[in-house]
């Protein structure tokens, strides 16, 4: 049986890098969640729902 590679993502969870919403650094992970939350409870009030650079980060992570 052969083990797989691990994937290598540009991002790590643990990364942090200055979030233009929130005007501060963030970790990756917190940005994907709030992401995440914000579209799909459709909460119009938080900095990240349609955020640009949540998606991109998303996608980044996801390795698309």
């Amino acid at each position: 049986m052969e083990r797989a590679l691990p994937i290598q993502r540009s991002y790590a969870l643990k990364d942090q890098f200055f979030c233009r919403g929130y005007q501060s650094d963030v970790r990756v992970q917190s940005c994907i969640d709030n992401y995440v939350d914000a579209n799909a409870l459709q909460r119009k009030e938080v900095p990240c729902f349609n955020c640009q650079q949540g998606l991109e980060v998303r996608n980044e992570f996801a390795g698309q």
